[in-house]
């Protein structure tokens, strides 16, 4: 996603939850509900250019030094 990939993840699981709105889902364990969302990422530019876009926002929201500041705060309130 931070490269600026479309991605294509299962209704289900930590991805899809990762990704929002910023993936496109497929049933998991069915293989034409994945192979069609491959295939507009193929056939229709729009669609990919938006789920580009969409990928690089969704990654920047993200980061380590977020995700460091988080704990550091869940540990000085443990600590307190």
């Amino acid at each position: 996603m931070a490269s600026g990939l479309p991605v294509v993840v299962p209704k289900s699981g930590g991805a899809y939850e990762v990704a929002s709105s910023a993936a496109l889902p497929f049933e998991p364990g069915d293989s034409s509900s994945l192979a069609e969302q491959l295939l507009a990422l193929i056939e229709d530019p729009e669609l990919y250019e938006k789920m580009s876009e969409r990928s690089i926002r969704r990654a920047g929201e993200f980061s380590w030094r977020k995700a460091a500041d988080k704990y550091l705060t869940l540990y000085e309130k443990v600590a307190q």
